[in-house]
């Protein structure tokens, strides 16, 4: 399922008629007569007896974009595949070792920051320093029960950061699913660097009071370059695509979730099947696009997957500092 691909009404027509098996003429000419309007899906679902309980293929992959920099033409991804967060931290990788000559090193399984000669816990934003890294105590305000409200030490906020990307978002893989490549021009967070590198930044900062270099470091690194890759990732491998997560509340879905027996507690519970909801997400999508075009789209990667560097296709290339956009 190629939505980078989905560029026009024929080409999303296409895509409806082949996946879920029903005639593209009659697709066509449903949604040609809500082009760019509202158009409630389950009138979709309902018109052209779509079982969404239903697997249609016994395989369905997702094809996603990647932008990254690299400095060793890519040999180091073509050898080891895509890695998530935890591994290019933890392994010998070339983020590691470029961080490693800058004195710091992460240990993500102990939860601890080493910069220096120092190390420093990553906490989650409701625990209690053991130490304020701080001469004189900063914390100004207080939960009722007198613990300091770190909310407002801008320390604990940038650490937080940190702590939110490494656990909470459990080192995951962010990719493009849908969009065009001026998007992923304009994530300027790697552009030039590991996005990573401007979280550590902005904690560093607060150990020496020093603003850091580290992005700048790595862009000039000789022979660096910017890639956006492409790849192709089994759907039940994304965090949210297959549950109720990727919606705001079941009000969103309900009307076609009770057309096929579930109700909110079904919702709530977890107990919708998660072919439905894949079903659910490839049909809203692709009938968006017909009717408003390409728009931008994330996915979030599950950090158990394995992406085959040998899989990885290049769709652009060139050094870090050139635009790259001329031909956009």
């Amino acid at each position: 399922m190629n939505f980078f691909n989905n560029t026009d009404c024929e080409c999303s027509a296409k895509l409806i008629s082949d996946y879920f098996e029903i005639d593209y003429d009659n697709v066509f000419e449903e949604l040609c007569l809500y082009y760019q309007s509202d158009y409630n899906v389950l009138n979709f679902i309902e018109k052209f007896n779509i079982d969404i309980k239903q697997r249609y293929y016994s395989k369905t992959y997702i094809t996603c974009r990647h932008a990254m920099t690299s400095f060793d033409n890519l040999m180091y991804l073509r050898k080891n595949g895509l890695l998530n967060l935890k591994q290019m931290l933890e392994r010998k990788t070339p983020l590691s070792a470029f961080l490693l000559n800058n004195n710091i090193k992460i240990d993500v399984k102990k939860k601890v920051l080493h910069y220096r000669n120092s190390y420093y816990s990553i906490l989650h934003r409701d625990e209690q320093c053991t130490n304020c890294i701080f001469e004189k105590y900063q914390c100004k305000s207080f939960f009722n029960n007198n613990l300091p409200d770190y909310r407002n030490c801008e320390y604990r906020e940038e650490l937080s950061i940190l702590e939110g990307k490494l656990y909470y978002d459990k080192c995951e893989t962010e990719v493009f699913i849908d969009g065009t490549i001026k998007d992923i021009y304009s994530y300027n967070s790697v552009r030039f660097s590991p996005e990573i590198l401007n979280t550590i930044e902005n904690i560093t900062y607060f150990y020496d009071n020093k603003i850091g270099d580290l992005q700048s470091k790595w862009r000039y690194i000789p022979n660096n370059k910017y890639y956006i890759l492409e790849f192709d990732v089994d759907i039940n491998n994304f965090e949210f695509i297959s549950t109720n997560a990727i919606y705001d509340g079941y009000g969103e879905i309900g009307d076609i979730l009770e057309q096929f027996g579930y109700d909110e507690y079904d919702f709530s519970s977890d107990n919708v099947s998660a072919i439905v909801y894949q079903n659910i997400f490839i049909l809203t999508r692709l009938v968006g696009n017909f009717l408003w075009g390409n728009g931008e789209k994330f996915g979030q990667i599950l950090p158990t997957t394995k992406i085959n560097g040998e899989s990885i296709r290049v769709i652009r290339e060139h050094a870090v500092n050139d635009s790259g956009k001329e031909d956009l």
